[in-house]
């Protein structure tokens, strides 16, 4: 339930791609519990919100949302017999289908019309996302400004990122 935030480099390095742009967006999550609305992520001024499902429903998982009360346009469980383990979570978009996927330990998990990120010049990490808490850990937090799909998620989850990964933003 502690917070972090990251301001977007002004001199040329934006979080996300110009507005209708492909991108994903990867990270290592293991939840140890979580209330309604937990936040994980946050990237404003757009918004867009990664929330843990709520641990009292049983199910652990992610949501991907636009508005910070609002329902989810995406969303994805963990295995039960692993769902407090770690996972790996990425959220795709294809720019010009305007078309959001998201993916849990590689594998499709949801796919649903979204709306371009205009713009996204802060991202929040953790209480700062939102009114519940969540409780675990992230890891391999990483911005690609290319759309990835399942073919690429092997190497993404099992290799180390460095300067010289192709599209690698932040």
């Amino acid at each position: 339930q502690d917070a972090a935030f990251a301001e977007a480099d002004t001199s040329g390095n934006p979080f996300m791609p110009a507005p209708g742009e492909d991108w994903t967006m990867t990270y290592w999550i293991k939840t140890d519990s979580a209330m309604a609305n937990g936040g994980i992520i946050e990237l404003s001024p757009f918004p867009l919100y990664f929330r843990a499902l709520q641990s009292s429903s049983g199910q652990e998982g992610v949501e991907v949302s636009t508005s910070a009360a609002g329902g989810p346009f995406l969303s994805g469980t963990f295995a039960d017999s692993t769902k407090n383990g770690w996972h790996h979570v990425a959220l795709s978009f294809d720019g010009s289908g305007e078309q959001g996927r998201l993916y849990i330990d590689g594998i499709l998990a949801a796919q649903a019309p979204m709306n371009i990120i205009a713009q996204a010049d802060l991202l929040n990490i953790g209480s700062l996302v939102g009114s519940g808490g969540w409780t675990g850990k992230m890891d391999e937090l990483r911005i690609y400004h290319q759309q990835l799909d399942e073919l690429d998620f092997r190497e993404v989850m099992d290799g180390t990122a460095s300067s010289l990964t192709p599209n690698l933003s932040h």
